[in-house]
């Protein structure tokens, strides 16, 4: 498998690398036209942070003394290390609050990626993609309309029935709603472009990185911790059926009855299980058009795949490491070798958040474990 901590040609477990950051000014229109680097940068108060749930996946703080910002240029912040300079993000500034200290202006730029242009960018008119268009190409036109270049390497489709996009919804929104019928993951990438790619849920992927707990050469530092959900987690579901069906009158005509079927479904053994706990804890929902066929069966599935839906713990690791390219959306092991029990082991983990200080090179990570995964929303 690939492994993170020796991409590149780096062994990212390193003690002896000497890590330092310099900043790009790039125009937001020609994402290869630049205009020089950003003087004066103040590390310890700059930092990138990536969330795998989030639309517009990553967001930045970047602090400079003096005004040698050309104002409305991006930022493409970059990783000096062993004499070569890996990108780590394009960013356009939101906020540009400055601070008078010691005689000396210090300007601190709230930043974000690339999607969050898309995410204030308004349709002008409504937007038609018709059946049978090729899926790529829509979401191509989404962007590259309003200027955001996309690198796509997923497998394309066609659209499987006309949609309309409203005026006045954000870009990001038609994107997103072309891409997920289509299988694909909206993402960013490191210079700025809008990625597509294949979307694989978490719990298919292999591991591309292992960080052991135990390992003496590791780069996990102190105070790992752990959290999880299973103490709330349901044991019956209860799913409200309504469907209306057409029976004769009294009168000899047709009139429309109300009727009400309730799926149930619960677990009968284990943690979760009401024998176990001695009391319940249910999750409930109403489907106001039941569909056909109107029978329990039907109702008792829907209420067991609502349960099934609802029946992952979501356990979480937050871990603290030394800086390697990891990024949200990245799948790896974590080893817990002394761990209370059921936690110990190899647990395989989604990167869910990365926050990285650009002055230490710490890396917080938040690392949800897949095993058990039932449906992962993008």
């Amino acid at each position: 498998m690939a492994d993170l901590l020796f991409s590149g040609g780096v062994d990212w477990r390193s003690q002896e690398r000497l890590d330092s950051l310099h900043a790009d000014m790039v125009s937001p229109s020609a994402l290869s036209q630049t205009y020089g680097r950003l003087d004066g940068i103040v590390p310890s108060s700059c930092s990138v942070d990536t969330a795998y749930y989030s639309d517009t996946r990553e967001s930045a703080k970047v602090a400079y003394r003096g005004d040698g910002w050309r104002r409305g240029t991006l930022l493409r912040l970059w990783h000096d290390h062993g004499g070569r300079s890996d990108a780590i993000g394009t960013y356009v500034a939101t906020d540009d609050p400055s601070k008078l200290s010691g005689g000396a202006w210090t300007t601190t730029l709230t930043m974000h990626s690339a999607l969050h242009m898309l995410s204030t960018d308004l349709l002008r008119s409504p937007l038609t993609v018709e059946q049978g268009v090729s899926a790529v190409e829509a979401m191509r036109h989404v962007c590259e309309a309003v200027g955001r270049p996309v690198r796509a390497t997923c497998h394309d489709s066609r659209v499987g029935s006309t949609v309309v996009f409203e005026a006045g919804k954000s870009r990001i929104s038609a994107l997103f709603g072309l891409a997920t019928p289509a299988g694909v993951r909206v993402d960013v990438d490191a210079m700025g472009y809008v990625t597509l790619e294949d979307y694989v849920s978490p719990a298919w992927r292999s591991p591309a990185f292992e960080l052991s707990l135990a390992d003496p050469r590791g780069i996990v530092h102190d105070g790992v911790s752990r959290s999880s959900s299973w103490l709330s987690l349901p044991g019956e579901a209860v799913v409200v059926c309504k469907y209306t069906e057409k029976v004769p009158g009294a009168d000899g005509r047709e009139e429309s009855v109300e009727r009400e079927i309730d799926g149930l479904a619960s677990v009968t053994a284990g943690a979760a299980s009401r024998a176990a706990r001695g009391y319940g804890i249910g999750v409930t929902s109403t489907e106001s058009q039941f569909e056909e066929p109107h029978t329990q069966e039907h109702a008792d599935q829907l209420a067991r795949d609502l349960l099934a839906r609802n029946s992952w713990a979501g356990t979480e690791w937050k871990v603290t490491t030394q800086y390697f390219p990891v990024r949200e959306g990245d799948v790896g092991s974590l080893v817990v070798p002394d761990a209370p029990l059921g936690y110990q082991g190899t647990r395989r983990v989604l990167v869910k958040s990365t926050s990285l200080d650009l002055a230490t090179w710490q890396l917080d990570l938040t690392l949800r474990e897949t095993d058990g995964m039932v449906c992962d929303s993008e």
